[in-house]
């Protein structure tokens, strides 16, 4: 059996991989929360019961709301980056079969067998493919569509 279909890395995909990622992939995003509101905490109690009123509870403040808000702060450059890269606008062409994932496009060609890949992660609007920790690959439902989904989670 086999799936074929493309993507075309826009803004748009982009935008879609980096949400999907931070929801569903990072196991860090609950703590990011909690993490950031220690620093506050820590940061306005300084603030409010001790008498260094100056550098050291601004920066508690500071490092907590960077916690608490780091994927609505980081989205923007990293979309960015990613559509003023080489890669950017390209079509690549995705194989999805019994031997394992098979990515091209103009720049490169790749082959992930099914026994390299960590873990998959369903999602509303696609899934997630890890063929390596902390590096994934996102495929929109759109494009792969339910059939495929469900070939990837099988196989898998």
């Amino acid at each position: 059996m086999e799936y074929k279909f493309s993507i075309t890395l826009d803004k748009e995909y982009f935008s879609n991989c980096y949400n999907e990622s931070i929801r569903y992939g990072s196991k860090w995003r609950k703590y990011e929360f909690i993490i950031g509101g220690l620093f506050l905490i820590a940061g306005f109690t300084l603030f409010a019961y001790t008498h260094w009123k100056l550098a050291s509870p601004i920066i508690f403040i500071l490092i907590g709301f960077y916690e608490v808000f780091s994927p609505i702060i980081k989205k923007p450059f990293w979309v960015r980056r990613q559509t003023s890269s080489k890669i950017s606008g390209s079509k690549v062409d995705i194989i999805v079969n019994d031997d394992g994932i098979v990515s091209k496009s103009p720049n490169s060609e790749s082959n992930i067998n099914w026994s390299e890949i960590e873990k998959v992660t369903k999602t509303p609007n696609g899934i997630l493919v890890w063929p390596q920790k902390s590096v994934h690959l996102f495929f929109p439902k759109i494009d792969i569509g339910e059939e495929g989904i469900e070939y990837i989670l099988n196989r898998v």
